[in-house]
């Protein structure tokens, strides 16, 4: 059932047993998850069932640190979250990025990428993807492609799947109205969490409407389910209790905040007697596209940060990155007939699938000039955070106010990488490296900020004082308030967060059952 906040009654109580704060893809995850469980469930959002000029004005920030896109720009208030504008691309994270690596502070996760298996398995089905399948070589028989041959160089292909893409607002739509215990209630903005005398429970959830509607939530279970920058700013504005904010103790609430790092540098000319299927590297309607990655091996010997190199069809005029992925996009969703149908027809498609490339894509024609565009984890930084600022939103809460900040680790990641690929390019005789001139700046521009890749503001840690959530991602010294969104993400790596995003969620969907 969706309901219409605005219409409540201010200055009503209402109870519920979990109360979901946000309705992106992790919350409307967790509430398919939690169906059949004899849970009353209440899917808060703080938008509606569009995009709407006043919720997306409640995003405005303030930046004060390294140049970053505008914050209302890249995040999304209406059922399905940021889904509305993503482009669909999704991988597990790899064993490496939930490892302790001695060059990389604060790295590690207290869970394991097997912890997460099943759950990615079940992710794939939220986001509409061909089965749990990342065997690069498996994938290029499928599709016959011939793959550069690097990994002696410590150059591995591994495979992203792409989704439609999927927006979870219309695609689960119906499902959410029909589910039998769970109200969704649309324009509906947490504002402060109330704990109770102790401390140790939240009592309540004070929400209010633009407009001026104002009314309360109480609950058994609390769950965080914005993005990292939402999910910061509401911990950080629960002041009643402790005037830092719930969850913020020792003062890591906002902290780490984490983004992928997104441009293009360089140009490779492939030699014309050794080809290999370039475009299996480019970003096309297929449902799966291979990147180039360091092996585990060689990001220990080059003590460098994940990272990943992607192919583009050269053009006489250089693009823009975040425009020539735009174009792609829409491209994208002009073929979402075609991509739903071979989703429906999973098994067919897998068996068929190289020929339909073959003929459709044309591997043996495509040009041999291709521009590299490359993808950087970030590194866990505690001076890169998310603080509340002096100005206030139309509700009358503090925005927040963003430092996003690197270290020197990302970009000696980057030249590392680059220096690598292109060796190996030229001693294998597989093509020529072109690289641009060095970049003025660091980060070198266009900054492909628009998809938003926001991480790590309420970590994951198993020590109270180094995170702000535990690995079950319950907020430490809480006992019924939960965060799910990427904001727990101790690490990044080089992938896309929405895949692990919704395994998290489901993950968290059988922690509570179970409890």
């Amino acid at each position: 059932m969706f309901i219409d906040a605005r219409a409540i009654p201010a200055g009503s109580e209402h109870e519920t047993d979990i109360c979901i704060i946000g309705a992106g893809a992790a919350g409307i995850t967790l509430a398919l998850e939690l169906r059949d469980a004899p849970f009353r469930i209440c899917l808060l959002e703080s938008g509606g069932l569009g995009d709407e000029l006043g919720a997306r004005r409640l995003n405005q920030a303030d930046s004060i640190g390294l140049p970053y896109y505008p914050l209302d720009e890249n995040r999304w208030r209406g059922l399905g979250g940021t889904t509305a504008r993503w482009a669909g691309w999704c991988r597990s994270l790899d064993e490496i990025d939930f490892e302790y690596r001695d060059w990389t502070p604060e790295s590690g996760w207290p869970i394991s990428r097997s912890n997460l298996l099943p759950h990615y398995r079940r992710a794939h089905d939220y986001c509409q993807l061909l089965p749990f399948d990342y065997e690069t070589n498996a994938w290029a028989d499928r599709l016959r492609a011939k793959l550069f041959d690097l990994s002696d160089d410590g150059i591995k292909t591994r495979v992203y799947h792409m989704a439609p893409p999927t927006r979870f607002g219309p695609t689960y739509r119906e499902r959410l109205a029909t589910q039998d215990n769970l109200q969704v209630w649309l324009h509906a903005t947490a504002m402060e969490l109330k704990a109770s005398a102790g401390g140790d429970s939240i009592e309540r959830l004070e929400i209010g409407c633009l407009g001026g509607n104002r009314f309360s939530v109480k609950a058994r279970v609390f769950i965080l389910a914005s993005g990292a920058i939402e999910a910061a700013r509401l911990l950080l504005l629960s002041r009643d209790r402790w005037a830092e904010g719930i969850g913020n103790h020792a003062d890591q609430v906002g902290r780490y905040f984490m983004e992928h790092l997104h441009f293009d540098a360089g140009r490779i000319t492939l030699a014309s007697l050794w080809r290999p299927s370039a475009n299996f590297y480019t970003a096309t309607a297929r449902p799966i596209v291979g990147r180039l990655f360091p092996s585990d091996g060689m990001q220990k010997d080059l003590q460098i940060l994940n990272c990943n190199i992607g192919l583009s069809q050269a053009t006489t005029e250089r693009l823009p990155y975040s425009v020539r992925a735009e174009r792609r996009i829409r491209a994208k969703e002009m073929t979402n007939r075609w991509a739903k149908r071979w989703i429906t027809e999973a098994g067919a498609m897998v068996a068929n699938l190289g020929s339909r490339v073959e003929t459709s894509a044309g591997l043996s024609v495509w040009p041999a000039a291709y521009d590299l565009h490359y993808t950087l984890e970030q590194a866990p930084n505690p001076h890169s955070r998310v603080t509340l600022s002096d100005h206030c939103d139309e509700l009358g809460m503090p925005r927040t106010q963003l430092n996003w900040q690197l270290s020197d680790l990302e970009q000696r990641s980057f030249e590392r990488l680059q220096t690598l690929f292109a060796s190996a390019l030229t001693a294998r005789g597989i093509g020529e490296w072109h690289p641009d001139p060095q970049p003025q700046t660091w980060p070198p521009p266009p900054l492909q900020g628009l998809r938003g890749h926001h991480m790590g503001t309420t970590r994951m840690h198993p020590n109270p004082r180094l995170g702000v959530v535990d690995a079950d991602c319950r907020v430490h010294g809480v006992n019924n308030l939960y965060v799910a969104s990427s904001s727990v993400f101790p690490t990044s790596g080089s992938g896309t967060p929405t895949l692990t995003i919704v395994a998290l969620s489901i993950r968290l969907a059988d922690h509570l059952k179970r409890q």
